[in-house]
């Protein structure tokens, strides 16, 4: 049994019209919406309803086989904005010797090579994030 059928057929209907995936992208859109609701819904309570307990991973689970037909929605979140971490291991490798280079000459006060290290960075296309516990880092948009 599907969780959300209206999504269901919604999406179903949108790719049997000659693959309108601008119409199944607005009902993935609107699926992800009230499950972001649900989700919220359950957080607020101090004891989550079984039914939702039990209803967000099965929307979740749709929405990801929904998302699939289009290639989308198919990798966890935080993967995503790290740059997809476990598919290029060298590219993070680089990065994180790149943000201790940034680190180290800062805690020397070498500002131009703390600074030549960050422009690297950033035409890589990679956001630093200083905060109290250290930088870290995700991958935004690339500098052309």
């Amino acid at each position: 049994e599907v969780p959300a059928p209206e999504a269901w057929q919604r999406f179903h209907e949108a790719m049997s019209n000659d693959f309108d995936t601008v119409s199944a992208i607005a009902a993935l859109n609107d699926l992800s919406r009230q499950l972001l609701q649900l989700r919220q819904a359950a957080e607020a309570c101090s004891v989550a309803p079984a039914a939702a307990a039990d209803l967000v991973p099965r929307i979740a689970a749709q929405l990801r086989a929904m998302g699939g037909s289009l290639g989308v929605l198919q990798r966890d979140p935080e993967e995503v904005l790290r740059g997809g971490a476990a598919a290029d291991q060298e590219f993070e490798a680089r990065i994180d010797g790149l943000v201790a280079e940034r680190t180290a000459a800062r805690k020397a006060k070498d500002w131009t090579r703390a600074d030549a290290a960050k422009a690297e960075l950033t035409e890589l296309g990679v956001v630093l994030e200083d905060g109290a516990n250290g930088t870290t880092w995700r991958v935004g948009a690339l500098v052309s």
